[in-house]
């Protein structure tokens, strides 16, 4: 036998996409990155979510294929999340990664206000972002000009 091409290759991998518009902490959304030397496409997508409420999705040659799912845990916790794709012509990948429930997060941005450009005086202003939403309990000031900072 003799077999002319690339012989085929495989991978499977995920992501977690944050989503703000829920509240819901214990819900998650996942998204398939599939990849295939040939450009196969995924013939199905199992995933398993560590909470045995697993799914397949088979998909028709010719669609599209939506790699977005949500998937809504009963409780918060740790979970081995796995994906395992299947491409037309019988490439077989998986990947598995740990997700916390709820994913807890906290971003600072931080804000130079100035009067003008050749003002020494400068302010700033740190927009927070917590999920979930949390108080900020103190923030601390370090300018690197030895002063100590008011709070």
């Amino acid at each position: 036998m003799i077999e002319v091409g690339r012989p085929d290759s495989c991978r499977a991998d995920f992501e977690r996409i944050e989503v703000s518009a829920t509240n819901n902490t214990l819900s998650a959304y996942f998204r398939a990155l599939p990849w295939h030397n040939n450009n196969k496409k995924p013939s199905s997508i199992c995933w398993t979510f560590g909470d045995n409420r697993d799914t397949c999705i088979n998909y028709v040659w010719i669609t599209q294929v939506s790699m977005l799912l949500n998937h809504t845990y009963q409780q918060t916790g740790q979970y081995e999340v796995c994906v395992k794709i299947l491409y037309y012509g019988g490439c077989e990948a998986r990947k598995c990664k740990l997700v916390i429930i709820p994913h807890n997060t906290c971003t600072v941005k931080l804000f130079e206000i100035t009067p003008s450009v050749n003002s020494l005086i400068r302010g700033f202003y740190a927009f927070t972002t917590s999920i979930p939403y949390h108080p900020v309990e103190h923030v601390c000031w370090n300018f690197g000009d030895a002063l100590i900072p008011v709070l």
